[in-house]
């Protein structure tokens, strides 16, 4: 739901706006029964606006500006914003989420609980616009009124994920942004790569791995490797099974951005 004012905290009340707000409460409510009743270790953890490589464009997300407007720029089409863009975001870098998953899995003080993995600073949709063309030739900007029911949103607070995990994200947005263009860079909107979604398993896999592989987890135990990959993976991607025509597709068509 809305947050108190602009920062969502953990401890705030629960009004799901939508049945998929909704299916992630219940997520939550039942792991945390499990370990309550049954002494699972358990964990949630409530991400906020991914970015990054391999990111590609979602039709109809709201926090995905990053992957929308840098493949609309690359082809040189206008982007379209939605209200006067002083929406509020919370944009993390994939490579902090690994991170906060990999070390809640390696902490015993995080079973049972849920935490926000979040920046704890807001970016307005204006800000994303403005990194985006820091790293790519500028294209025309439509401002198009708010959707009714869009959430102007808001940003975590991280006081319980600095608790448990010691820790805090490192990637700055500026950092963060220049990594995707990076990435960006290496892509041709043709048939070379069939599979992109296989290509962002593969990068994907890779940094998980290597962070749990710096946390000291075991190398030897590759089903929990594989499904912390997938978990991620799942939640990164969320199609299973983009490739680069679809790509190409998407950056032709309208998308909307919150």
């Amino acid at each position: 739901g809305e947050p108190k004012g602009q920062i969502f905290k953990e401890s705030d009340a629960c009004f799901p706006v939508s049945n998929y707000g909704l299916s992630k409460y219940w997520g939550e409510q039942q792991t945390r029964l499990y370990n309550k009743l049954y002494g699972l270790p358990t964990t949630s953890i409530r991400f906020f606006s991914v970015y990054g490589s391999p990111q590609i464009p979602k039709k109809g997300s709201h926090s995905w500006a990053v992957a929308i407007f840098g493949a609309l720029a690359k082809k040189g089409k206008p982007i379209t914003v939605f209200g006067d863009g002083n929406q509020i975001r919370d944009f993390t870098h994939v490579s902090d989420i690994a991170e906060s998953v990999v070390r809640s899995i390696d902490n015993d003080s995080t079973n049972g609980k849920f935490f926000n993995s979040g920046t704890g600073k807001p970016t307005t949709v204006n800000d994303i616009v403005k990194y985006v063309f820091e790293n790519i030739d500028e294209v025309p900007i439509q401002y198009k009124p708010h959707p009714k029911g869009d959430p102007l949103g808001g940003y975590s607070d991280v006081t319980l994920m600095k608790k448990y995990l010691n820790w805090e994200p490192e990637i700055s947005l500026d950092d963060g942004i220049k990594e995707y263009f990076e990435w960006l860079k290496t892509l041709e909107v043709a048939p070379v790569v069939k599979n992109l979604h296989l290509k962002g398993e593969s990068i994907i896999n890779e940094k998980i791995e290597n962070a749990i592989k710096k946390r000291f987890i075991k190398s030897d135990d590759q089903e929990n490797i594989h499904k912390l990959c997938q978990t991620i993976m799942a939640e990164f991607l969320h199609e299973p099974s983009v490739n680069l025509r679809t790509l190409a597709k998407t950056m032709e068509s309208d998308m909307m951005i919150g």
